[in-house]
């Protein structure tokens, strides 16, 4: 089955620190700062996911695959590459 979805960002993703290049590509997706993207997304990031538990997640799994929304964006990590696609 063919992927159908609109890709709006990819980005490579630190495996010990992961949450800042989430940040930072939603924060380009929505051409706005880092510093402001809570009020853009209606709330912080860790409303959406529990940025503790990724980062162990990420840093113990050498294969991983993580799907996600945030607002209306599908965040998707494979490995340690972020994709940001628009929720459907």
């Amino acid at each position: 089955m063919k992927d159908t979805r609109t890709q709006l960002y990819r980005a490579h993703l630190s495996r010990s620190d992961p949450i800042p290049g989430i940040v930072d590509s939603l924060a380009e997706v929505e051409h706005t700062s880092p510093s402001e993207l809570p009020t853009e997304l209606g709330g912080p990031l860790y409303d959406y996911i529990d940025p503790t538990a990724l980062e162990n997640i990420m840093a113990r799994t050498e294969n991983l695959t993580i799907s996600f929304a945030v607002e209306s964006y599908q965040l998707e990590i494979d490995g340690d590459e972020l994709a940001i696609y628009e929720h459907s």
